[in-house]
This record gives structure tokens, C-alpha cells and sequence, in this order.
């Protein structure tokens, strides 16, 4: 993840500011310092980062614990913790905009925006991340978080790890108690969760034992029927189905018998039935027989009515057509008075419009003779106009419109070479003024070095004497060892006690505090050599270090001049491309003389086009004013003279258009008329009618409709005859045929007298009706006594097998009642059997399955109980206290390796299982707490321990600025320079840039890129970059 430019308006103290990481100087530095006074507002820019990637600030997110979680003002109330409370006082709106690449390596701008609404009062905050093709992300809440954490690749806390150290945070939780040490370790690294884990253990493990004592419950609740319960149950259940399987063979006999009893009875009533719808029947037959009668007189009835009819149509036919197309005629000669009354109102208009044309066209010679008189004058205006445009013209004014452009962009033109050149001599100074301080420098490492290798010999030397010192050391030793095991040998050898040099009686060997006495003065010289060669290296170390620095230093400023030299010959380049048409190089020095000498003859030029400028303006006044007067004399007079010409005219063709309509329609009536007359004449039969209708044309019509009415009525009446004589037709012989049929099944029907009497009801359905219900009777009867001498069979057959059965169905049935109230008892009882066991049954199952859940609720048990042995506790504390013994000694890792960059003489440790941060002094070999610790060397650890945690935290995400805040003011200069030296190593070995936030003066000298947060007023601060 990558910052590129940061924009800040009304945001706390800073009311503007542009930072842009990407350009010189800060893209150029591995280290920048962000500094100004207390209070000004450095911390701001880095609210302003966090607000715009994640609308949070660590100001506020870190703040006090209070019990406070408001306050108001201007009568509004507003929460510590709301950031748009960050909106620089006084002001109606302010925001942020940052432009970042993100972790995909695709450029996005994250913009928060705030402001007070028209009652004074703060609104919410805005918040917008766009991507690079211009789309903007519309999610919201925890869907924007976790939108930008997936963008940026880090989420908040982890993004404050990585990219934000706030020393003091360190340093409290170096000298922090193991319970304080655990807090802050699991708030910035968010091992919270391996206590939540342990605590979810513990739970889990009592649940699991309150599962296991419920399963054993659930098997202690179960109660079986005893082996002798179950077996007299099965038995009785046995004995029950025995008698039950019996009564059902007695129900059975009883059932047949009693449908036979019913059987019986129900057709002997069949029988009786059907007998008696044949006599109802033969009553109707007789009924709808004389119908027939009756309808056979009416047929020849019809008969003879359909004959007259027949023969009035047939004294008509000569005039069928005509009267089939009476409506026909009757439009033909209908159209023919219309079309005679129409021409004769059509010729009068004509005649009107005849004198009107006359009348017009004398009024339309009068215009023509004005128009021609208008149109000379317009032409003589016309004229004035063209002359005014050439006089205008030939003072060339698009040469004198171009002459003031060219003079416009030779002007700007040397105000930019002017500008330009301005700024290639301030860079040469620029330039001039930076190898001057790295010559300066030169000269210093130049004496520098010589004291280094004076100070490398001295190390020799007093490296030499240190081993000479301990040479000596080590001879002494070995000859007063070697001489007392010479003399403990000879005492063996010799058994004497008397001594070979002195021959006094020897007592006792030499003591090892003899021995330590003899050697102290070579233990002395050896140590005070040894402290002497240490100190020595140190001083040597110490001042190679500088060197080094100040060599790495003096390489970055003339690279840095490498690249203004390569900048100012690309702004030479530039102003040589830019400004060749001026006739001036930018290596001459009377450059700035040459352009106010081109300066004051386009002066002279630019007055001279002014004043031409002011002929061709003053022409142009003479066009506007003859053009004016062609375009008053055009609207007052021409147009109204030309507008009353056209409509005349137009009024005249209009006319003479209408005469000629007015005839064409006149020939088309004409016509129209004929050829009504001559269709008519093709339709009618009448003789002599056309005298007949040009004399009473209404009345004639009036006859011919008459006829073809009555003509009509008589077909109509025709046919409705016809029709009815031919059903009745079908209808008799229908019914007759069913006569017969009746009859050909029982013969008895064909008895009786026929007296013709109309039926008053539909006599076809009846017929139909009555052969139908006939034949259903006589099915009836016969199926009946078929049924009836069969069931009577099967009552003999039974009584004949079983003498002792009832006799009768009324017996037979309250004794079928008996038994089924027997039966329905014992099934009862059967029942309640059944389900005993059966519940009892389910129950073994159940006991089964209990006891495997048990011994499964028993296995859980056992494993959860182990882990919260191991991990678990009412608050987690003990797997949270494992895990952050690892995350600790990682953490310890990653700073050991910046420390050893910084201060090689410390190793950070911690004993296993311990959150306690031991410091191990590699020289002396002393291990002592943080506590202990001064106030540089306790910058330098901590500072180790937040780079630490910061690639600890990184990942596979890496953020490409680091800003460290405040802690500097307690470094001497040796710490200082071996911290410096290690963030700049920091840059070159991982491309970080370190921004450092501080207001210590001596920074400001060191560090030369600077973003400066300066105080303008009690309310206001000003940002600038320099470098």
C-alpha cells in the first residue's frame, strides 16, 4: 500500500494543505520529518490519513478513559468519540482527500468530507472511496469498513501497527507489569481472542458436564415391564385373537343371512312396483295414441295451406328481382334528384366566382407597380452596404486581428522565458550553494578519517598490549602450577619433607590464595590492558559509526545533486525548445537585457495594431449603420408591400383553383346521375315507370316498396308452413314406430278405443319416456323373481345344515348384535394390550439409544475437560498467557534484528512462558529488567520493539511510509546517529520512507526534507515541504 498525495482543508488547526508523496523532495527522502511547535498541528496530517482510509483517528480511538461521553457546544450535544468534531472551528464544511495505490496496485481516492448544516449544528460525516476507472463504492457501515480493508489490505488496528509507532506506547509496555504487559499486548495485537477461546473451553467443558449428568438421567428415568408382566400379557393377548377369529365366523353366517332375508323382501316390493308402473303406463299409451290421431288430421291441414301459398308465389315471379333489390333502386333514383339539385346550386357559385376574380386581379396590377418601386430602393441600400464593407475591408482586418494575437503570445511568451529563467538560476544556486556544503564536508571526513585510522593503530596497539598483558598472565600461571605439581612429585618420589633449595622442613604446599596473591600484579596489568583495548574499540567504533554516517550522508547529498543537475539540464532543455523563436540561449548573460529589448519593440508593435484596430472598428460602425438602414427600409416598407403582393396573389390562384373544382364536380354530378338512371332502368319490371316516377317519384317509390313488403311476407309465410307441416310429418312416424314397439313386447297395450284429442305436452319425449320406463318395469319384474327364488334357496340350504338357527331376520339380528358387542369388548381390551407392549418395546429402544448418547456425552466430557485443564479457566487467562509468550518472543525477534542495527550491545530476551522483557547486555553479561534502563537506552529498545511489531504486523501487506512520533528528545548524539543511520537502512533495505514527528530543533538540522507545521495565529497553521 502506497500514499501518493494527501489534500487537508479545515481539518483541526490546518485550514489548507497538499502534500504529494510522489514528488521531489519528499519521494527523493528516505526520511522526512513532519515538525512545528507544540500544539500546531503535526499529529493532524496523520488524522487526516486515518480519517480518510478508515473515518477513524487514533486520537480519539486511544483518548483518556473518561467517564464523559459528550460534551456541548453551540446547544448541540456531541460524543468525544464523533470525528466530524475534528472540523476546524468557525468553519461551515472541510474534508480530505487522499490518493493511495492500494494492495491490488491499483490507484484509489478516499475522500471524508464534514460540515454544519444552516442551524450551526454538525452533520455526519461523508466518506467515498473511488477506484481508478472513476467508480465510486456505494456500501456503507461495516460493508465500507470492510471494503477498504480489503482494499488497503490491512484493517485499522493493523494499519496503526504497521504504519503509526507512537513511541510512548512501547515504552509502557516495556516497564509494565505482566497483567498491564498482557492488556496492551492483546490490544495491539489482538490476542483478546485466545482468551475468548479459553473462556469458550471452559464453557464448553461445563456444558459438556451437564450434558453427561442429563444423559445419565434420562438412562436412570426409564422403567421396563418385568419378564412375568410381559409373558401373562402375551398370553392373554393369544387367547383374545382365538375368540375374536371365532365370532367372526359366526358374524359372518349371520351377515349372509340377513342379506338373504333383505334380498327377499326387496323383491317381492320390486315386483309390486314394476306391476304397478305397466298399468300406469297402458293408460298413458292410450293417451298419446289418440295424440296421433289427432296430429294426422292437422297434417292434412297443412297440407293444404302449403299448396295456396304455393301458387300466389308463382303469380309474382316476373317481378322476384325487383322487389329483392327495392333498397338498390331506390339509392339509384334517390342520387339521381340529388345529384340534378347540385348542379344546379354548384353553376350559381361558379358564376360568383367568375366576377370575384375580375375584381381581384385589377387590385393585384396597382401591387406589382409598388413592388417594383420597393424593390429598386432595397437594391440602392444594398448597394450602400457592399461599399462600407469593401472600405472596411481594405484595411486588411483579419492581418490587424491576427497582428494583436501574434503580439499576445510573443508578450506571454517572454513573460514565460522571463519566469523560466528565473527559475534555472535559482536552482544553479541552488546547485552552487549544496556542493559547497558537501566540499565543506569533504574537508571535514578528510580529518575525520585521518583521526579514524589514528584511532584504528591506538585499537591495535592497546590490542597488543592486552595480549601481552595476558600472555605474561597465562606463563606466570602455568610455571607456579607446573612448579607445584613438579614438587608434590618430588615429595612422592623422595617421601622426604625437607626442601631441595632451602632444606627447611616443608609443612604445607602453596594455598590457592597464595597462588592468587603471587599472580595479582599480572592479573592487574592484564585487566587494566584488557579495559584499556575496550575502550579503545569503543572509541574507534563509535567513531567509525560517524564516519560512516556522515560518509552515507555526504553520498545521498550528491546523489540528490546528481538528480538537480539532471533536473535543471531537463529545464534548460526545455526552456532552449521552448523559447528558440525568441533568438535567445539560455547559457548567455545579457538574456534578461534581450527580452526587455524584444519586449519594448512588441510594445511599439501592440501600439500600432491598437491603433489600426480603431480604423477597422470605426469602418465597421459605417456597415452597421447601412446595414441598419437596409434592414428598417426592408421591415417598414418592402416586407408589408411584398407581404400583401404574395397574398393577393395567393388569393387570386386560390380563386381561379376553385373554378376549376367547381366544374370538375359539376361534370361528376352529371355523370353520377346518369348512370344512376341507368342501372334503375336494368332492376325495374314495372312498364312505363319512369313517367310514372318523374311525375310522383316519392309516391312510385312508395309502390315498389309496398310490393316487395307484401311479396316477401308471402315467401316467409311459405316457408314457416313448410317447415311446420314437415316436423309434424316426422313426429307422427316417430311415434308410430315406438307404438309398435311397445306393443311387439306386450300385447296387451294394442286393446282399446283411438279417439283423435291433441297431447298438451311434448308427445315425442313422452313416447319416448314411456317405451323406456315400459321396458325398465318389465327388467325389474323379471330380475326380481330371479333374485327372490335364489336367496329363498340359500335360507333353506342354511336352516337345512343348522336347525338351531332363528327363523326369522329380526332374530337373527339381535343375535348378530350380541356378538359384535362381544367382539368390540375384547378387541378393545386387545388393543390396550398391544400398546403396553409396544410402549414397552419403544422404551428398550430408547434405553439403547440413551446409553450411547450417554457413553458418547461421557467421551465429550473427558476431552473438553482436558482441554480446559490445559487451556480453559473462567476468563481464558491461561491459553491467552501461552499464546502471548509466542506472539512475545516473535515480537522479540523482529526487534533483535533492528536492535542489532541500533545498539548491538543489547539483546531483548524473555523466559519461556514469560511475558517479563529482559535486556542482556552482550558486553558485560549482565541481564536486567526495562525498568532499570535511562532514558536513550529505553528509546532505543522501544523504538526496536514498535519496528518490530510493525513487520511482525505487516505480513504480506506492506505500507511504504512509516511515521514514528516523538521520543527523540531523550537521545544523546551517538544514540541519535546509530538510530538515523538504522532508518535509513530501512529504507534502502525494505523501500520504507520514515516520517518522524518531532519539534527537537537539532532534527530539523540532521533531517533535510521537511513538512513544517507553523502557527500562523491562536487557531490557524500553515504547511509547507521543503528540502
Amino acid at each position: 500500500m502506497k500514499l501518493k498525495k494527501l489534500d487537508i482543508t479545515n481539518i483541526a488547526s490546518i485550514s489548507s494543505a497538499s502534500i504529494d508523496f510522489t514528488s521531489a523532495p519528499l519521494s527523493d527522502s528516505p526520511i522526512f520529518l513532519i515538525c512545528g511547535e507544540t500544539g500546531s498541528g503535526k499529529s493532524t496530517i496523520l488524522d487526516a490519513i486515518c480519517l480518510a482510509l478508515y473515518n477513524k483517528t487514533p486520537r480519539l480511538t486511544n483518548g483518556n478513559k473518561t467517564t464523559e461521553t459528550s460534551y456541548k457546544e453551540g446547544g448541540q450535544e456531541i460524543s468525544i468519540m464523533s470525528v466530524n468534531q475534528l472540523l476546524k472551528k468557525g468553519e461551515k464544511e472541510g474534508g480530505i482527500t487522499l490518493l493511495f495505490e492500494g494492495a491490488d496496485g491499483s490507484d484509489y481516492i478516499a475522500e471524508w468530507k464534514c460540515r454544519v448544516n444552516r442551524n450551526g449544528k454538525l452533520k455526519d460525516e461523508e466518506w467515498y472511496i473511488t477506484d481508478s476507472t472513476g467508480k465510486t463504492d456505494d456500501s456503507k457501515g461495516k460493508a465500507r469498513i470492510a471494503k477498504m480493508t480489503e482494499i488497503i489490505g490491512l484493517d485499522y488496528d493493523e494499519f496503526c501497527r504497521t504504519s503509526m509507532l507512537a513511541q510512548g506506547q512501547f515504552t509502557q509496555f516495556l516497564k509494565a507489569e505482566t497483567k498491564e504487559k498482557s492488556e496492551i499486548l492483546e490490544k495491539i495485537t489482538g490476542t483478546e481472542i485466545y482468551a475468548k477461546i479459553g473462556t469458550r473451553i471452559h464453557q464448553n467443558s461445563l456444558e459438556a458436564e451437564n450434558a453427561f449428568k442429563e444423559a445419565n438421567r434420562d438412562v436412570d428415568s426409564v422403567v421396563l415391564l418385568s419378564e412375568e408382566e410381559k409373558s401373562a400379557q402375551v398370553n392373554e393377548i393369544k387367547q383374545i385373537e382365538n375368540d375374536i377369529e371365532k365370532n367372526k365366523s359366526a358374524l359372518t353366517l349371520f351377515g349372509s343371512l340377513l342379506k338373504a332375508f333383505e334380498a327377499v323382501e326387496t323383491a317381492e316390493k320390486s315386483i309390486k312396483a314394476s306391476e304397478e308402473t305397466l298399468v300406469s303406463a297402458k293408460s298413458k299409451f292410450s293417451v298419446l295414441t289418440n295424440d296421433i290421431a289427432y296430429s294426422k288430421a292437422e297434417l292434412d291441414e297443412k297440407n293444404k295451406v302449403v299448396g295456396d301459398l304455393a301458387k300466389a308465389i308463382e303469380s309474382q315471379k316476373d317481378h322476384a328481382d325487383m322487389f329483392a333489390n327495392v333498397q338498390t333502386i331506390e339509392s339509384h333514383l334517390v342520387n339521381v334528384s340529388k345529384q340534378e339539385n347540385y348542379c344546379k346550386t354548384q353553376k350559381e357559385v361558379l358564376e360568383d366566382e367568375k366576377k370575384t376574380l375580375e375584381a381581384s386581379r385589377a387590385l393585384f396590377a396597382e401591387l406589382e407597380i409598388k413592388k417594383t418601386d420597393a424593390e429598386k430602393t432595397l437594391d440602392s441600400k444594398r448597394r450602400a452596404i457592399t461599399e462600407a464593407i469593401e472600405a472596411k475591408m481594405a484595411l486588411s482586418p483579419e492581418d490587424v486581428e491576427k497582428e494583436r494575437r501574434d503580439i499576445g503570445k510573443d508578450l506571454k511568451l517572454i513573460g514565460d522565458a522571463g519566469t523560466a529563467y528565473a527559475t534555472i538560476q535559482q536552482r544553479e544556486e541552488n546547485i552552487a550553494t549544496k556542493k559547497s556544503d558537501c566540499r565543506k564536508v569533504e574537508e571535514g571526513i578528510e580529518a575525520e578519517l585521518v583521526a579514524l585510522n589514528g584511532l584504528k593503530e591506538k585499537s591495535k596497539i592497546r590490542k597488543d598490549a592486552y595480549e601481552k598483558s595476558r600472555d605474561s598472565y597465562n606463563m606466570q600461571a602455568m610455571a607456579i602450577d607446573q612448579a607445584a605439581v613438579s614438587l608434590r612429585s618430588w615429595l612422592r618420589e623422595t617421601g622426604e619433607d625437607i626442601c631441595p633449595v632451602c632444606h627447611a622442613k616443608i609443612t604445607s604446599l602453596i594455598s590457592e590464595q597464595e597462588q592468587n596473591d603471587l599472580l595479582k600484579p599480572a592479573k592487574e596489568a592484564k585487566e587494566k590492558a584488557e579495559t584499556e583495548m575496550r575502550k579503545a574499540d569503543a572509541e574507534f567504533f563509535e567513531a567509525s559509526t560517524a564516519y560512516n554516517t556522515r560518509l552515507d550522508g555526504l553520498k545521498r547529498a550528491k546523489d540528490r545533486i546528481t538528480n538537480d543537475e539532471r533536473s535543471l539540464a531537463g529545464l534548460k532543455d526545455a526552456f532552449a525548445k521552448n523559447f528558440s523563436s525568441l533568438g535567445i540561449k539560455v547559457n548567455e548573460d545579457d538574456i534578461r537585457e534581450k527580452l526587455e529589448v524584444i519586449k519594448k519593440a512588441l510594445d511599439a508593435r501592440k501600439d500600432a495594431n491598437e491603433k489600426a484596430i480603431a480604423a477597422v472598428n470605426e469602418r465597421q460602425k459605417a456597415v452597421d449603420s447601412a446595414t441598419a438602414d437596409r434592414d428598417k427600409y426592408q421591415s417598414d416598407i418592402y416586407s408589408p408591400i411584398m407581404s400583401e403582393y404574395n397574398r393577393k396573389n395567393l388569393e387570386i390562384q386560390k380563386i381561379m383553383s376553385d373554378i376549376d373544382n367547381v366544374g370538375k364536380m359539376i361534370s361528376a354530378a352529371e355523370k353520377s346521375a346518369s348512370d344512376s338512371i341507368f342501372a334503375a332502368k336494368r332492376l325495374i319490371s314495372f312498364p312505363d315507370w319512369k313517367k310514372e316516377w318523374e311525375y310522383d317519384d316519392e309516391g312510385f317509390i312508395a309502390k315498389l316498396k309496398e310490393g316487395a313488403r307484401k311479396y316477401n311476407d308471402t315467401l316467409k309465410e311459405y316457408d314457416k308452413v313448410t317447415v311446420e307441416r314437415n316436423n309434424l310429418e316426422n313426429a307422427i312416424k316417430s311415434a308410430c314406430d315406438v307404438r309398435e314397439r311397445i306393443i311387439a313386447v306386450n300385447g296387451d297395450f294394442a286393446s282399446g278405443d283411438i279417439v283423435p284429442e291433441k297431447y298438451s305436452g311434448n308427445a315425442i319425449v313422452e313416447w319416448g319416456s314411456l317405451e323406456s320406463s315400459i321396458r325398465t318395469a318389465l327388467g325389474h319384474i323379471d330380475d326380481a323373481r330371479k333374485s327372490k327364488e335364489m336367496n329363498e334357496n340359500t335360507l333353506k340350504n342354511a336352516y337345512a345344515e343348522d336347525d338351531t338357527l332363528p327363523k326369522t331376520a329380526d332374530k337373527v339380528s339381535l343375535l348378530k348384535t350380541e356378538v359384535e358387542s362381544d367382539n368390540m369388548g375384547k378387541s378393545e381390551r386387545l388393543g390396550k394390550l398391544k400398546n403396553i407392549i409396544e410402549d414397552d418395546d419403544k422404551k428398550q429402544v430408547a434405553l439403547k439409544s440413551k446409553i450411547e448418547a450417554r457413553d458418547r456425552a461421557g467421551k465429550v466430557n473427558a476431552r473438553w475437560k482436558t482441554l480446559d485443564d490445559l487451556f480453559g479457566g473462567t476468563n481464558g487467562f491461561t491459553f491467552k498467557k501461552i499464546a502471548q509468550s509466542y506472539i512475545m518472543q516473535d515480537i522479540l525477534n523482529h526487534a533483535n534484528a533492528y536492535l542489532r542495527k541500533i545498539a548491538p550491545r543489547y539483546e531483548l530476551t524473555a523466559q519461556p512462558g514469560s511475558l517479563v522483557i529482559l535486556v542482556e547486555d552482550n558486553e558485560d553479561g549482565v541481564v536486567r529488567s526495562g525498568n532499570t534502563l535511562s532514558g536513550g537506552e529505553g528509546f532505543v529498545i522501544s523504538l526496536s520493539l514498535a519496528l518490530g511489531l510493525s513487520s511482525l504486523a505487516e505480513n504480506s501487506i506492506s505500507v511504504d511510509t512509516l511515521f514514528i512520533d516523538e521520543g527523540f528528545g531523550t537521545l544523546s548524539q551517538e544514540w541519535l546517529n546509530s538510530v538515523m543511520s538504522a532508518l535509513e537502512k530501512l529504507n534502502s533495505s525494505s523501500g520504507k520512507h520514515v516520517g518522524i514527528i518531532s519539534h527537537i530543533e537539532d532534527l530539523q538540522k540532521r533531517i533535510p526534507t521537511v513538512i513544517e507545521v507553523k502557527k500562523k495565529n491562536a487557531t490557524t497553521s500553515e504547511v509547507t515541504v521543503r528540502g
